[in-house]
C-alpha cells in the first residue's frame, strides 16, 4: 500500500503526533541502512570492521562464512528495539547514527546549496518579470498623460486660432 502525503498534511502529522516523526526517522534511517548495507555489505564491513575481515583474510580456518561475518558487523551497526506484530525493529547504534549524519551530511549541504541557488533564480526571474510590468505600467500612463495633454493644447490653439479667426473674419464683415 502506498500512501501520498502533500505538504500540509504531512506538517499536520508532523505538529500533531510526535510519535509519528519517530516513526518516520526510524523508518528513514532503517531504509537506508538497508539499502546501503544491502548494495555495500562488504565494503560496509571492511570499513566498521575492519578486524573481522582482516581477521578472515589472514585465517581461512576461522569456519566463518562471509554471511556470518555481515551478521557480526551488522550487530554492531544496529541493536534490536523491541518486536511490533511479531517483527522485530532494529535501530542504529550510536557510532552507526553517527557514520550515517557524517556520510548524509555534504548531501544535505549540497541540496541545501541546490534549493537556494534555485530560489535566488526564480526570485530573480520574478523581480526581473516585475520591473518589466511596472517599467511598461509606467511607459503607458506617461504616454496617456502626454496623449491627454497635448491633445488638450491642441484643442486649445486651435479654440484660440478659430476665436481670432472668427473675430477677424466679424470685424471684415459690413
Amino acid at each position: 500500500m502506498k500512501i501520498t502525503l502533500d505538504t500540509n498534511a504531512l506538517k499536520y502529522l508532523m505538529d500533531s503526533d510526535p510519535q509519528f516523526v519517530v516513526e518516520v526517522k526510524r523508518n528513514i534511517t532503517a531504509g537506508l541502512i538497508r539499502a546501503v548495507a544491502e548494495r555495500d555489505a562488504p565494503e560496509i564491513v571492511n570499513q566498521i570492521a575492519p578486524e573481522l575481515m582482516a581477521e578472515l583474510k589472514k585465517d581461512t580456518t576461522l569456519g566463518f562464512t562471509i554471511r556470518e561475518i555481515i551478521e557480526r558487523a551488522a550487530k554492531e551497526m544496529i541493536s534490536y528495539v523491541r518486536t511490533y506484530n511479531g517483527e522485530p525493529i532494529f535501530k542504529p547504534t550510536d557510532k552507526t547514527r553517527t557514520q550515517i549524519a557524517r556520510a548524509l551530511q555534504p548531501v544535505i549541504q549540497d541540496a541545501t546549496l541546490d534549493l537556494e541557488r534555485k530560489a535566488v533564480a526564480a526570485a530573480n526571474l520574478r523581480i526581473a518579470d516585475m520591473a518589466e510590468r511596472i517599467t511598461k505600467t509606467v511607459d503607458e500612463r506617461v504616454d496617456r498623460a502626454i496623449d491627454t495633454q497635448l491633445e488638450y493644447e491642441i484643442n486649445k490653439r486651435v479654440a484660440e486660432r478659430l476665436s481670432q479667426a472668427l473675430a477677424i473674419a466679424a470685424e471684415k464683415k459690413p
